[in-house]
């Protein structure tokens, strides 16, 4: 059974969505912009574009969205009976997270459009279409773990990738970097890099980089810091190193990108 579809733009102040547990399983794309779960009031690793969700029931979690212009999501909850035992196993202990291609992200707005025939008012036809609705989602997803030997790895590998993460975040003022992280986790740098590119996350060293700069965005906007003093906080060797980083990243200086923040949420 379809439990909740929904669609469309997500912009502030709809969200952040804030914490809390669904009763059903929580299919979530992104299909345009960028979005982030959150997870026990932090959240959780980069906001990523293109990507499909998978949320097991009673898995408490918000979602929040970085840019001011909102994303653009296809959201359904399934009952279990509906998810394939393969997604059962891997979502046993946490959350999974796969990249769409183009032709998937295609795929998922014409279920979206097909699933307005049958939510929130059901026909004769709709258990056919929740069976084939969850059989493509449900593909989607086993097909990116197909490549996993077995799904206890996996869910090991995409664990040790979320501590390797979260220990870089608290851990980057100090200048550190991938050699560091992976240590901290008790793997060497090259491991490091495969299980990103298992779990289908670019190279540390890209996640990292974007990790400074969203930390340095934050701090733009909701401090007074001097440039120099929030390149310290976040690791960079220097304001002109951050201003080359962020340059690189989003096309714009700090301050210019700052002050068409502020001008954009009115402040």
């Amino acid at each position: 059974m379809l439990t909740y579809f929904n669609q469309g733009l997500r912009t502030r102040p709809a969200w952040p969505i804030p914490v809390y547990a669904r009763r059903d399983w929580e299919f979530q794309a992104v299909v345009r912009g960028k979005a982030i779960p959150t997870v026990d009031g932090a959240t959780q690793s980069l906001p990523h574009e293109r990507s499909l969700w998978v949320f097991p029931p009673r898995f408490r979690h918000g979602w929040s969205c970085p840019d001011a212009r909102g994303c653009q999501i296809v959201v359904f909850h399934l009952q279990t009976q509906h998810v394939h035992p393969l997604l059962l196993e891997a979502c046993k202990d946490s959350y999974l997270r796969v990249g769409l291609t183009a032709v998937e992200v295609q795929r998922l707005k014409e279920l979206a459009r097909g699933t307005t025939d049958h939510y929130p008012r059901a026909s004769a036809l709709t258990p056919f279409w929740v069976d084939r609705l969850a059989a493509d989602l449900c593909w989607m997803v086993a097909r990116k773990l197909e490549a996993q030997p077995e799904l206890p790895t996996t869910q090991s590998n995409a664990q040790r990738v979320h501590r390797a993460t979260s220990w870089f975040s608290e851990h980057m003022s100090q200048g550190i970097g991938v050699a560091e992280a992976a240590a901290a986790v008790g793997v060497t740098a090259g491991h490091l890099r495969k299980l990103f590119k298992q779990v289908g996350l670019d190279p540390p060293q890209k996640v990292f980089a974007e990790l400074r700069i969203e930390r340095a965005k934050t701090l733009l906007i909701q401090s007074d810091l001097a440039l120099q003093d929030i390149a310290k906080a976040v690791g960079s060797s220097g304001s002109t190193a951050l201003c080359r980083q962020f340059l690189a990243q989003t096309r714009q200086s700090p301050r210019s990108w700052a002050k068409q923040q502020r001008a954009s949420s009115g402040h």
